[in-house]
């Protein structure tokens, strides 16, 4: 009896652990630790807290064409990942800086004019502004690195 097996590429098996791990989305806030500013202040919360959000999506098996021209069978992952710390500078505006990283996996034949993956990595600069109770405004920006690293 014969058994043939075939070995996984790494963005196949960069995909089946981000499907295995993280298949949808993880969030985790938190406020940082409560302090006393002397022997007899009162204990407050601190004005800093942070967030790191965590994604992996498989997106499934497609045909890619380039005009009329058949590219192949590509498989797309997609993952992501952020650390955002937010700093309280007032009763209404928070500043947030942080790093996040994006990537995206086709697994392309050798052949294709498709690169394997193109990845992001980038800091996180920006402010929240509460403008009224119900409108929170967030304005950012995020330069970094977009490549195929």
């Amino acid at each position: 009896m014969r058994i043939a097996a075939k070995s996984l590429s790494g963005v196949q098996a960069f995909g089946l652990l981000g499907c295995m791990i993280c298949f949808g989305t993880g969030t985790l806030r938190a406020q940082g630790a409560f302090i006393r500013l002397g022997p007899s202040a009162p204990v407050t919360a601190s004005a800093l807290s942070y967030n790191f959000d965590a994604e992996g999506s498989y997106f499934g098996r497609g045909t890619a064409y380039a005009g009329n021209t058949f590219v192949g069978d590509i498989t797309e992952f997609a993952g992501s990942a952020d650390f955002v710390l937010s700093a309280s500078v007032s009763e209404f505006a928070l500043l947030r800086f942080g790093i996040e990283w994006q990537g995206y996996s086709w697994d392309p034949p050798a052949t294709a004019p498709i690169p394997p993956s193109v990845q992001g990595l980038a800091l996180a600069i920006g402010a929240d502004w509460q403008v009224s109770p119900a409108v929170l405004l967030r304005v950012e920006a995020h330069p970094g690195i977009y490549s195929q690293f």
